[in-house]
C-alpha cells in the first residue's frame, strides 16, 4: 500500500517590489498599488531616496498635495544637499502655488555651482538641468551643458531623453522633441 502525503500550500507568497518593479506600476497607470509599494518600503525603514522620491510622485499624481508635501518635507530635511529631494520639494510647492518654491532652485543652483562640484551622473546633470530650465537658463544651453552630457554618459537613462524632449515641447520645436523622444 503507499501512502499519499497531502501538502499543504498556501498562496504564494507576495514577493517584495523593488523601486524600478514599483516605479512600472506608476508608468502604467497601477497608482495605488504602486503607492501601496512606496508607503510599505518607506514605512519599512528603505533608506533609499528613490522610494521617497516614488512615494512623492505617485501622491502628487493621485492630487494628495498635502501628503506629497509632508513626504517632499521630509525627505529635504534628511538630505538638505540633495538636487533630487530640493526639486521634488520644489514641484509639490509649485503644484500648490506655495511661494517658497522659487528660494529651493537658488539653493539647487548653488549647490550644482558651487566650486568644485561635479556632477558624475546622467541622473544628476538630469536633475541640475530641470533645475536650470526652471531658472531659467536658455534652453540651448541646458541641452547642450546638462541634458546632452547626460545621454552620453549613459545613454540608457531614460530620463534624460524625457526631460530633453519635454525641454524641446515647450519651446515648440516638434522634431527636436521628436528626436530625443526617439533616441530615448
Amino acid at each position: 500500500m503507499v501512502a499519499a502525503a497531502v501538502v499543504a500550500v498556501g498562496p504564494p507568497a507576495q514577493a517584495a517590489l523593488d523601486v524600478a518593479g514599483a516605479s512600472r506600476l506608476c508608468q502604467t497607470g497601477h497608482y495605488e498599488e504602486c503607492l501601496a509599494a512606496a508607503q510599505q518600503a518607506v514605512a519599512a525603514g528603505a533608506g533609499t531616496e528613490e522610494w521617497h522620491l516614488l512615494l512623492i510622485r505617485v501622491l502628487e499624481t493621485l492630487g494628495r498635495y498635502d501628503a506629497a508635501a509632508s513626504a517632499a518635507e521630509a525627505l529635504a530635511h534628511r538630505n538638505p544637499d540633495s538636487l533630487s529631494a530640493l526639486l521634488a520639494l520644489h514641484e509639490v510647492r509649485r503644484a500648490t502655488g506655495d511661494r517658497r518654491a522659487a528660494e529651493l532652485l537658488e539653493r539647487v543652483r548653488k549647490i550644482f555651482s558651487t566650486p568644485g562640484t561635479r556632477l558624475t551622473g546622467a541622473g544628476e546633470l538630469v536633475l541640475a538641468g530641470q533645475a536650470a530650465r526652471r531658472l531659467g537658463d536658455e534652453p540651448r544651453a541646458v541641452l547642450e551643458t546638462y541634458f546632452g552630457p547626460a545621454a552620453k554618459r549613459d545613454p540608457s537613462y531614460r530620463d534624460t531623453y524625457l526631460a530633453a524632449g519635454d525641454l524641446a515641447l515647450d519651446k515648440n520645436d516638434d522634431a527636436l522633441a521628436a528626436r530625443w523622444f526617439r533616441d530615448g
